[in-house]
């Protein structure tokens, strides 16, 4: 991305993509709630180091007024993405069903929303690995064009358009499964915990840490979600959109529902909440009405993990990877 006129006249500037990056969503989010945070003041691009100062708002003595010839105000809009853009995704696509299936749901209304909705409930972290990496170029793209129309060109000190890597995130996955179940099976009430998903089988790319927990029926469901939470968060930050749950049943083997995810489980609290019986059993997300877990959640029936199978049974059938640094230790 360029713009009229020689490079060589642009004045060039040191600076942090990330830190730019991060002003321009901050910038955005204050457009759309029409305040930034009081507290650092508002942030502003630096002309003559290409540093980031906060500058609070003015009260009105001229004399504490900064040189604003000095300083650049961050864009709004950084991050908008055209229909066009959204087609050259899908068509670049090597995955036939992926590509086809996006460009049928890119175009009429809310074609934005069915795109991300397509991309980040498929289930596949390639997938959503390339998505988070074309929204990230296409706004750097705008932000170097940003700051050359404003007579800057950007030293970054390295590529800021080499595309990552998609990380084997497979071990980092098994080490949180593996805590979730040395915790787990502490806990009063466990009787039994079962694998299922992506780790239970040799997906190169697992997108989910997925477990099937048997509980006594008069358990204190409170700690368990807790480790539930911990579970989440560690799987979020690993990216892509991997995720995690845990599906509850009764000593028979009858599903009950999922692990609440949220801290405050209060009936009403949440609109979001699509338990059948928000609130009857604190921490119980009971969802029977619009999800079977034997439908939807792979493999099925899950694999015993805790207790160990006794010594004259056979081992669970397990990837071997899973075998070693999940089913052995614990």
């Amino acid at each position: 991305m360029d713009t009229d006129g020689p490079s060589h006249l642009r004045k060039v500037l040191r600076m942090d993509i990330l830190m730019i990056e991060s002003c321009c969503d901050a910038a955005s989010m204050a457009a759309r709630n029409g305040i930034y945070d009081d507290e650092f003041g508002t942030p502003y691009l630096d002309l003559v180091t290409g540093e980031v100062e906060n500058i609070p708002d003015s009260d009105g003595d001229e004399d504490d007024e900064p040189d604003w010839d000095r300083y650049l105000s961050f864009p709004t809009d950084i991050g908008r993405l055209e229909w066009p853009d959204v087609i050259g995704f899908a068509e670049g696509l090597e995955n036939a069903r992926h590509r086809e299936e996006l460009l049928r749901l890119a175009n009429g209304c809310g074609a934005f929303r069915r795109v991300r909705d397509y991309i980040y409930n498929s289930n596949d972290i390639a997938l959503k690995h390339s998505w988070n990496w074309f929204e990230t170029r296409m706004s750097r793209e705008q932000i170097v064009g940003w700051l050359r129309d404003a007579g800057i060109e950007p030293d970054w000190g390295c590529d800021i358009f080499t595309p990552p890597e998609l990380p084997n995130r497979r071990r980092d996955m098994l080490e949180i499964a593996h805590d979730f179940i040395l915790a787990a099976r502490k806990l009063p009430g466990i009787e039994r915990i079962f694998l299922t998903g992506s780790l239970a089988t040799d997906e190169a790319n697992p997108v989910d840490v997925t477990f099937v927990v048997a509980m006594a029926d008069d358990m204190d469901l409170t700690p368990l979600a807790k480790l539930r939470r911990q579970l989440e968060g560690k799987t979020m930050a690993l990216g892509d959109g991997r995720w995690s749950d845990v599906f509850l049943t009764d000593p028979t083997g009858t599903y009950l529902g999922r692990i609440c995810p949220w801290k405050d489980c209060v009936p009403g609290l949440r609109r979001a909440c699509r338990a059948d019986h928000c609130g009857r059993r604190h921490y119980l997300h009971d969802d029977l009405r619009n999800f079977i877990p034997t439908g939807k959640v792979k493999p099925w029936p899950p694999i015993q993990i805790h207790p160990a199978p006794a010594e004259d049974e056979p081992a669970p059938a397990l990837p071997r990877d899973t075998a070693t640094l999940l089913f052995a230790p614990v």
